[in-house]
């Protein structure tokens, strides 16, 4: 209607993205709100991160719905979440044209240990998931990482499309290139693009980085959209920092498998999946606890990003020990929720007899299933419950 009607205006996203605000429920699941916007031909689109994109954005679009009197009306999806935000100083010479056209260099990874380089294009909220990984591919692999913000992957379509028009109508004048490809020209390494939408809105420019000699890698929100917190659902739908590091690693590996890059720290498989363990669950923290000699004093931290419990454990506790080996072995969501059904049930053994539970019937079987495990004396001694809000018909609606 607004293209029939030759609107002009913003229309501003505030919930956007498919993890950005999931507590309400799941009307706010929009993966996919950018890739409608791409098939309305006057509908300029962007999904910036920091405040100076937004400003850039909309001077822009007065500029030119305004002074220009163009017929567009732009789509601007925004975020909920408070986060710093750099000047635009910090994001280097030519950064205003990189908004607008849909790409810019954000920063640059500099030298990298072992000569490996990747590129790292992230928009919206998930540039700062990128951003993150680009941290942990330094400081854990060598890797060096130069940092793109994708504003608007619908532009650089766009300006794909007419640069491939142009070059079909004119084939004896000098071939133009796209945004993408003139971007990433000299700039090595594998193309990993992470956003909070579906995977086909990155992935409309695979041709022009391609066009560029760069493999290509798009992560996004497919499937049905889910009700938990931010950490939780980008884990889930794989575009956080850790899932950002192993496709960046797995490039890696496939970009320089048997070539002459092994002077250059080739990676290879087993190294690409090190630890599905050590990101994405505390197994491997646990491991390094049951390593431990027997009666060592030293006080071993495990961190369960999860569930966000830190246990400081002494080796020579075995009751502790006992606990972590029962839980090494399981996926980390499991784990977590082991702990919990254990910590948070009002059922217990009678003390009168040991074999017999006082409560009702699902807490009683769940504290009969987690004690299977061997951890539910531990943890309800070691997180007591303080206060408990009773959940029924008549409360959950305020809980």
């Amino acid at each position: 209607a607004a293209g029939d009607m030759r609107a002009r205006g913003f229309l501003l996203g505030g919930t956007a993205g498919r993890t950005t605000l999931n507590g309400e429920g799941l009307q706010h699941e929009d993966g996919h709100s950018h890739i409608l916007a791409g098939t309305i031909p006057n509908c300029v689109s962007y999904d910036p991160t920091f405040a100076y994109e937004v400003v850039t954005i909309i001077r822009d679009g007065m500029r030119r719905m305004y002074e220009q009197q163009e017929d567009v009306y732009y789509y601007v999806t925004l975020m909920n979440e408070n986060y710093p935000h750099p000047g635009l100083a910090d994001a280097g010479e030519g950064a205003e044209q990189g908004i607008l056209k849909g790409l810019y260099k954000l920063k640059a990874g500099g030298k990298a240990k072992k000569g490996l380089r990747v590129q790292l294009m992230g928009s919206g909220t998930i540039l700062r998931e990128v951003i993150a990984a680009a941290e942990l591919l330094k400081d854990d692999w060598g890797v060096s990482a130069d940092l793109w913000s994708a504003t608007s992957y619908n532009e650089l379509r766009r300006d794909g499309m007419a640069a491939e028009r142009w070059n079909l109508l004119h084939p004896t004048e000098p071939r133009r290139k796209s945004w993408v490809e003139t971007c990433l020209e000299g700039n090595e390494g594998p193309v990993i693009a992470s956003t909070d939408y579906m995977r086909n809105y990155a992935d409309q420019v695979r041709e022009y980085v391609q066009a560029a000699g760069r493999r290509y890698v798009v992560l996004g929100t497919d499937g049905f959209g889910r009700s938990d917190y931010r950490v939780k659902l980008r884990r889930f739908f794989e575009v956080d920092r850790h899932q950002i590091v192993l496709a960046a690693l797995d490039k890696l590996d496939q970009e320089y498998k048997g070539s002459d890059a092994a002077n250059r720290g080739q990676l290879v498989r087993a190294g690409v999946l090190y630890d599905l363990a050590r990101y994405d669950q505390a197994a491997a923290v646990f491991r390094q606890i049951l390593d431990q000699k027997p009666g060592s004093p030293d006080l071993l931290a495990a961190s369960r990003e999860g569930l966000g419990l830190t246990l400081e454990v002494q080796g020579k506790n075995d009751e502790a020990l006992t606990v972590f080996k029962n839980l090494a072995g399981l996926p980390g969501d499991y784990a977590d929720l082991l702990v919990i059904a254990s910590v948070n049930n009002s059922a217990a053994y009678d003390s009168t007899e040991p074999n017999k539970i006082i409560g009702d019937a699902s807490e009683t079987a769940l504290l009969r299933f987690c004690d299977s495990f061997g951890i539910t004396d531990y943890f309800r001694a070691s997180y007591r419950i303080v206060h408990a809000v009773p959940f029924s018909s008549s409360t959950k609606f305020a809980l």
